[in-house]
């Protein structure tokens, strides 16, 4: 046995005889460093239920495989977690677990590691398998310690994919095993010797992680075992180192410097991955499956990438815009119905549409451009897709006319639009997508074209002709119309002014009748009021007349009263009424008049006016 570091430098045929998920997880890893995996578990792992006093404050857990930290519930536990390897630590660390020990070696290294932190009662849990590990037991309870194993899973030795395994030993002549541990180890020898294998391991190598491992194995006697010389995955295949410093022993890693793939904007990585188990269909040009050996559908993006070159081969496809002219083909024509040779000029806007690049890539670049750059896929596009097409378009749809119909008119504009349409329809299902397709010219022969070109012209003067006398004749109409528009609108205009004018004579004898009906109406009022008012006239006076006649008769009856008082003397009641309109003044009548004869007339009066008794 002999313990050192393996360099590896070409393919090489592995069998992983791991869990499944470890076997998993390793072979991805190992793709990357010119392995072809064969993938074998030889161990299953299976939870079990177990109970776990959550009330006892444990001072240390230990784990000892990835599969105790992943059957067990996560505890918080703020006191030093112990675990064995690389793989083991980094699970913890991504379960959340903060104070985490790595022991780098096997159960021995952890006795020795430990030691230093055991005390008398101190509990330490550990999370196993169901197999009892009695020699960790015997050491922690010599130390004093509390010591308390808990079966969260169980390992069942079962060679779950037989046909690979036995097709690993029995198709290679030479390759590579590797064992994790010593139940593997164990599962390894009994499916030797049940499948009937014991011979055929010679020229195979075995690879263990640690010296207990490889006595387990002795007895078989391969030809080489190698143990590694650190106990974790790394110890196995160096990884790609990145610009750094590093402190490597020159004595066991040997470092090559690669530089790095840069992948320019507007390009696209085309992956080759060299190292790698074979697809299950070898015969498709893109490998569907990730991790297969070929060419990956996956492309990668502009940056740059640090990459292994004994495991990936990346070239460069352009994704850009490109451009070329037709008039450098010399033989870009095609012949016509009646036989003539016509000549094409334009251009094409073409690029590798970036989906399909490692399609394209595969299927029309030349084997022997190995360039990484790429620089010659755009001509190999150019003459295994584009120019293929448009020659065939134009054969196929240009015999069809004949050399005159291409000098001018429609034949000539539908053609250009069908070939930019038929262009795009034919080269978007090959991964190239025709931006634009012009034919800026097409050249049809002299002998032909001139003729053609002097009756179009002829043809075009005659159109051009007939075109005047119809534009004269055009005009003469237009003049005659405008005649006719122009009285139309005259007659308009009068019939307008008669309409105009009946209306303003209707409208005026309309007022004066409603003016003399105004009128008459006004006039009846009047007369109306007039009779109304001779009739009041005449009630009036009737009325005055009946009031004069009352009171003079009023009066009459008074005064007929009166004379009656008088004895039925009218002269004695008149002498009464004028004694009594002179009595106020009676005393200056007196004065003035005493020795007048007046006063014989008021002495007469006087004595007629005494009333009789």
């Amino acid at each position: 046995m002999s313990k050192l570091k393996i360099k590896l430098d070409k393919k090489v045929k592995i069998l992983l005889t791991r869990p499944e998920i470890d076997a998993l997880n390793f072979s991805k890893y190992l793709d990357k460093n010119l392995f072809e995996c064969y993938l074998a578990p030889l161990i299953q792992i299976i939870k079990c239920k177990y109970e776990f006093d959550k009330n006892v404050d444990y001072d240390f857990v230990l784990f000892t495989s990835k599969n105790g930290l992943r059957n067990f519930q996560k505890i918080e536990h703020k006191k030093k977690i112990f675990v064995i390897g690389d793989g083991t630590f980094n699970l913890a660390k991504k379960i959340g677990y903060a104070n985490v020990a790595n022991i780098k070696g096997d159960s021995n290294d952890l006795k020795t590691k430990m030691k230093p932190f055991l005390q008398k009662n101190i509990r330490i849990l550990h999370p196993t398998s169901k197999l009892q590990n009695s020699d960790l037991e015997n050491f922690f309870s010599s130390e004093g310690c509390y010591y308390k194993q808990i079966s969260c899973y169980k390992s069942i030795m079962i060679n779950q994919k037989a046909e690979v395994f036995e097709n690993f030993f029995k198709s290679c002549k030479d390759g590579l095993i590797t064992l994790f541990s010593r139940r593997t180890a164990i599962s390894f020898k009994k499916e030797l010797s049940k499948l009937g294998l014991m011979q055929n391991h010679r020229g195979k190598k075995i690879l263990t992680l640690s010296d207990s491992i490889a006595e387990e194995i002795k007895e078989l006697k391969f030809e080489k075992v190698y143990v590694c010389s650190q106990p974790n995955e790394k110890g196995i295949v160096p990884d790609v180192l990145r610009p750094g410093r590093y402190p490597i022993n020159p004595y066991l890693e040997e470092i090559k410097q690669h530089d790095p793939v840069i992948i320019p904007a507007g390009y696209k990585g085309v992956v080759t991955l060299l190292s790698a188990p074979l697809p299950k269909n070898p015969n498709v040009p893109v490998s569907q499956e990730a991790g297969t050996r070929g060419v990956q559908a996956k492309t990668l993006d502009p940056g740059t990438y640090y990459i292994n070159p004994y495991v990936k081969h990346v070239s460069l496809v352009d994704c850009r815009s490109q451009r070329f002219d037709l008039a450098k083909l010399e033989d870009m024509g095609f012949p016509s119905k009646d036989g003539f040779w016509v000549s094409l000029d334009g251009s094409i806007e073409f690029r590798v549409k970036p989906e399909n690049a490692a399609e394209v890539f595969v299927i029309y670049n030349d084997s022997t451009n190995d360039d990484p750059q790429g620089e010659r896929i755009d001509e190999e596009i150019r003459n295994k897709i584009i120019m293929p097409n448009a020659r065939s378009f134009c054969r196929l749809l240009g015999s069809n006319k004949s050399g005159r119909d291409f000098i001018g008119g429609v034949t000539r504009k539908e053609f250009q639009q069908e070939f930019q349409n038929a262009m795009r329809k034919a080269c978007e299902p090959l991964g190239v997508e025709i931006i634009q397709a012009l034919i800026t010219d097409i050249y049809p022969p002299q002998r032909i074209a001139e003729p053609v070109r002097k009756r179009e012209v002829a043809r075009q003067q005659l159109d051009q002709f007939k075109q005047q006398i119809l534009q004269q004749q055009s005009e003469m109409k237009l003049a005659v119309e405008k005649e006719l528009v122009l009285r139309s609108k005259q007659l308009v205009q009068a019939d307008q002014e008669v309409v105009t004018m009946t209306v303003q004579a209707k409208r005026e004898q309309e007022v004066a009748v409603t003016k003399a009906n105004e009128t008459l109406g006004v006039a009846g009022f009047k007369l109306e009021a007039a009779k109304d008012e001779a009739v009041a006239i005449v009630a009036r006076g009737k009325a005055n007349a009946d009031v004069i006649v009352f009171q003079n008769e009023a009066e009459a009856a008074g005064w007929r009263e009166s004379v009656t008082a008088f004895g039925g003397d009218g002269n004695a009641f008149a002498r009464y009424i004028l004694y009594r309109a002179i009595a106020p003044g009676y005393d200056n009548i007196m004065v003035n008049t005493a020795d007048s004869p007046m006063m014989d007339v008021f002495k007469s009066l006087q004595e007629n006016a005494t009333p009789k008794q």
